[in-house]
């Protein structure tokens, strides 16, 4: 699998882009998929957590 790494301005973006939170769902899920990829390395449970919470609420992941 190969890692993301994104720097201070691209992170800042993304989060400011779904804290804003005014645009369409799947944009603002793939911005949240994209920062917790940035945070793989220091704790791979998050992208697992983050689908469980997903699959038991019975949301699709896109």
């Amino acid at each position: 699998m190969v890692g993301l790494k994104l720097e201070g301005d691209e992170l800042k973006l993304l989060r400011d882009f779904v804290k804003k939170g005014r645009k369409s769902a799947r944009e603002l899920t793939r911005a949240r998929i994209l920062l917790l990829a940035t945070q793989r390395h220091r704790n791979s449970r998050n992208i697992r957590c983050w689908q469980e919470y997903h699959l038991e609420n019975q949301e699709e992941i896109p």
